[in-house]
């Protein structure tokens, strides 16, 4: 089992907007903890993200999500992010996105892993617990759709066969899978919406950092223009250092990032990237170290 004792009730969260892989490993999680006999429950301290608990519901994941603020002296387990804001004890972490920061809360990192769900599952399966078509179904979607359909940087190649594997065995909708991982954006949504779309703040020792991305098969220039200085805007009322904007191109394979302080640096990575694995550990040593 995990490195991780605690005495009293234990609440597993995701992250703030929780998305597919946060909500999944939160389900995945709770189920790992009370096998130990761990007094464990689930509950997110903001909505999700849009379509998330709807999406996992389609491929027969049964999770209706309990939204509510923390409680007085609440023990947390926080999955798929590794520090929160909110006013809670921290008693433990797992989470696949890099960092230098130390805590003081038994933490597990592996950032060689496809998702925190998928990385949850191989840990059930090595511990003895057997894995429900459920869990099976939760673990492929949080893959798919957190390496945009099998394509970003930050999917491990060696996950695949066994993610196929498990499409085919359990008959997994395809092309469910496939929208759901490449989650294209309406652009003709309300700019305020989408600014918040895959939203997160980062707290560094030398400045805060807040972050979103957009995910569609091209962006128009007038759209990128408009969507910026926006983005500008809003990073002043958040009283942010920093906005890491990313536009995903997941069909044709491409990100360009926006660093946006008082200037907008542009980076046309020139393939499809991962925010947490080829983005934020650059920003977090600048935040650090700079």
């Amino acid at each position: 089992m995990f490195d991780f004792s605690v005495k009293g009730a234990v609440t597993v969260i995701g992250h703030d907007l929780s998305d597919i892989d946060s909500i999944a490993s939160c389900l995945l999680l709770n189920k790992y903890l009370k096998h130990f006999g761990v007094d464990s429950r689930v509950a997110l301290f903001t909505k999700p993200m849009e379509n998330s608990v709807e999406y996992l519901n389609a491929l027969g994941v049964d999770f209706e999500a309990e939204v509510r603020q923390p409680l007085e002296n609440e023990q947390v387990f926080l999955v798929d992010h590794h520090e929160t804001d909110h006013n809670v004890k921290v008693v433990g972490c797992i989470d696949h996105h890099p960092t230098d920061k130390k805590y003081d809360y038994p933490i597990y990192i592996n950032n060689k892993a496809s998702s925190t769900a998928f990385m949850i599952l191989e840990m059930m399966e090595a511990d003895g617990i057997n894995p429900t078509k459920e869990d099976y179904a939760a673990a492929v979607l949080s893959v798919y759709s957190d390496t945009q359909a099998l394509k970003s940087s930050k999917l491990i190649k060696s996950d695949v066969p066994k993610v196929e594997a498990l499409v085919q065995r359990y008959g997994f909708d395809e092309q469910f899978l496939l929208k759901v991982g490449y989650g294209l954006n309406d652009l003709g949504t309300p700019i305020e919406k989408l600014l918040y779309n895959g939203f997160k703040s980062f707290n560094f020792s030398k400045g805060r950092v807040v972050s979103s991305y957009l995910q569609a098969d091209g962006y128009p220039k007038d759209f990128v223009e408009r969507f910026i200085k926006a983005v500008s805007l809003e990073r002043e009322k958040l009283n942010a250092d920093m906005w890491v904007l990313l536009l995903h191109d997941p069909v044709n394979g491409n990100t360009v990032e926006y660093d946006i302080t008082e200037t907008v640096g542009m980076i046309d990575h020139k393939k499809l990237i991962s925010r947490g694995s080829n983005v934020m550990p650059r920003i977090e040593k600048i935040f650090t170290e700079g």
